[in-house]
């Protein structure tokens, strides 16, 4: 990777159409005053957090298992996950999402467009089929609802609906 290349991945995020579509680069300032009195608020907070959201997704592991056709997420021996989000693979994703609007309970999409083909990335040259295991995780992805603090009710409501498809 060109040294240039990397300074800018250290100062630089990515702006964004649709909250998915990376459409180009953009320099950002640092954190104002208030988004790091905010943090520093928060921060605190954060360990209990991700133990929760930890509870959550073993919830969810629990209350999932055995459903075909549905990949959840997997923790590396050793490793451990936060789960910002809690994402299953699955090649019936427009069904399962449509079933889950239908009975209230929202989901996401969050990465629908794998970076290699996004338009900030086109000038690079790749092609579909370039990178086949990143097409296939996005085309499969399907966020279920996480936040810390969910209850295990609100987890089985979740998983019934998934299994009455």
């Amino acid at each position: 990777m060109p040294r240039w290349l990397t300074k800018c991945k250290c100062c630089a995020t990515t702006a964004r159409s649709r909250n998915t579509i990376t459409k180009w680069w953009v320099i950002t300032p640092a954190s104002t005053s208030l988004q790091a009195a905010l943090l520093r608020v928060k921060l605190p907070h954060l360990p209990e957090w991700t133990r929760q959201r930890q509870q959550v997704a073993a919830w969810y592991d629990q209350h999932l298992a055995g459903i075909p056709d549905l990949r959840l997420p997997a923790v590396a021996d050793g490793a451990t996950h936060v789960y910002h989000l809690y994402v299953v693979h699955t090649p019936r994703r427009a069904a399962l999402q449509q079933h889950l609007t239908a009975q209230g309970i929202g989901s996401m999409i969050h990465y629908p467009v794998p970076p290699h083909l996004q338009q900030a990335y086109q000038t690079l040259g790749f092609e579909p089929g370039s990178f086949p295991i990143a097409e296939e995780l996005a085309n499969t992805c399907l966020s279920l609802p996480m936040w810390p603090g969910m209850s295990e009710a609100h987890v089985a409501a979740v998983s019934t609906a998934l299994r009455g498809i």
